[in-house]
């Protein structure tokens, strides 16, 4: 039975609305085996009929997709100062979020216990068994071989988070870099069935990337690939070498405005809160370029410049189809990704330049909750092999 259902669910989960003949076709299973099989995983909330098919004469089957008000999965975001949380059912619509505020120094035991109140608001009203799986995006490198999260903004080093969650929540958790997972949850949001290839560019306080390749995440031996914010980009006066990450991180920019500030010169920028979020510093640094701010027109062309250099790295490495441009820096929009394009464009490539569009985020703000929701749903065939008890 877990082989049958395995089988069906596999081929819902990649090939979306298709009828139950059709299911037989592609499963090999007889007829009466794949009605038996459906009709339990509707009465379990797995699978519903989406619509019907075509048909050239007669009846026009039903069609079959995965998803329903019974079993969900969970993505969660924590970032520096909010974790997002989602409640995602089994065909990737979001039913429900949360947000939370998350307080300065926030230790390991505190994130896992924050993980685990943000779930809870999430499932009120749900059944006991309705979560079936978590995925957690956190800042910093995650080492799977090892279960541990390091993440310079919390100050961790060899934290498993991944154990601390599975003991609490008493469902199988995957933690991913949050740059990751946003690169996957833009592909989502996109549209997965037509686009396969991008690069997501992770523009918050800190700076890091996902490669999409063919579709699927490409993130390592040790999955740490799209580390960004260490590419070399440009040098200092005294000859060292700046990487990316200390040149265009909103963290970065914050402290580069407020030293400009504490010389004397005038900005509306010196209205920034001190303990601001990433998504306010940008704003604000975006606001006061639109109204000719001579500081904030300088950080934005300085943002534009280095930014510029790193696509053109990625486009003659990776020939992408898409650098999507993400998180904080999304909000500067259309008009500062052009001007990534434009000053990556005499750095790259002519073909792979060709062909490639630089864009802001569509979902900037949701990406990485989507994301993390998404690796937990390619495991659905696995973790729904055996029935509801």
């Amino acid at each position: 039975m877990s082989n049958t259902r395995r089988a069906i669910i596999g081929v819902l989960a990649s090939r979306g609305p298709v009828s139950r003949a059709e299911l037989a076709r592609e499963t090999r299973l007889s007829k009466p085996t794949v009605l038996a099989t459906v009709s339990e995983l509707i009465s379990e909330g797995v699978v519903r009929e989406v619509g019907a098919g075509s048909s050239a004469r007669g009846r026009r089957p039903a069609l079959l997709g995965l998803g329903g008000d019974s079993r969900f999965v969970a993505g969660v975001e924590v970032a520096m100062t909010y974790a997002r949380f989602l409640l995602v059912d089994l065909g990737g619509e979001v039913a429900r979020s949360v947000e939370l505020p998350v307080p300065q120094r926030l230790s390991p035991g505190e994130a896992a216990d924050l993980v685990v109140r943000g779930i809870r608001q999430l499932l009120a009203g749900c059944r006991p068994d309705a979560l079936i799986g978590c995925g957690v995006a956190t800042p910093g490198m995650v080492d799977v071989d090892s279960d541990t999260v390091y993440s310079t903004g919390f100050g961790w080093s060899l934290v498993p988070l991944h154990s601390m969650l599975e003991s609490r929540l008493g469902v199988p958790v995957t933690v991913a870099d949050n740059a990751h997972t946003a690169g996957l949850g833009e592909l989502w949001h996109r549209g997965r069935d037509t686009r396969k290839d991008l690069v997501y560019l992770y523009l918050g306080w800190g700076v890091g990337a996902a490669i999409v390749l063919g579709g699927d995440l490409h993130q390592g031996r040790n999955h740490t690939a799209g580390e960004l914010g260490g590419m070399v980009i440009a040098s200092g006066p005294d000859g060292r070498p700046l990487t990316l990450g200390e040149l265009v991180g909103v963290g970065t920019l914050a402290e580069w405005i407020r030293r400009e500030l504490s010389g004397g010169q005038d900005s509306p920028l010196s209205a920034l809160p001190e303990d601001c979020d990433e998504y306010e510093a940008a704003r604000a640094i975006w606001s006061a370029a639109q109204d000719g701010d001579h500081l904030a027109m300088e950080v934005v062309a300085h943002t534009a410049r280095h930014l510029g250099a790193a696509v053109a790295n990625l486009v003659n490495l990776l020939n992408p189809e898409e650098v999507v441009l993400g998180a904080a820096l999304s909000c500067w929009g259309e008009e500062f990704a052009r001007e990534v394009y434009e000053r990556a464009a005499p750095l790259s490539l002519a073909v792979p330049l060709g062909s490639v569009r630089v864009v802001p985020s569509r979902a900037p703000e949701t990406a990485s909750a989507l994301g993390a929701a998404a690796l937990v749903l390619k495991d659905v065939p696995e973790l729904l092999a055996s029935p509801r008890r």
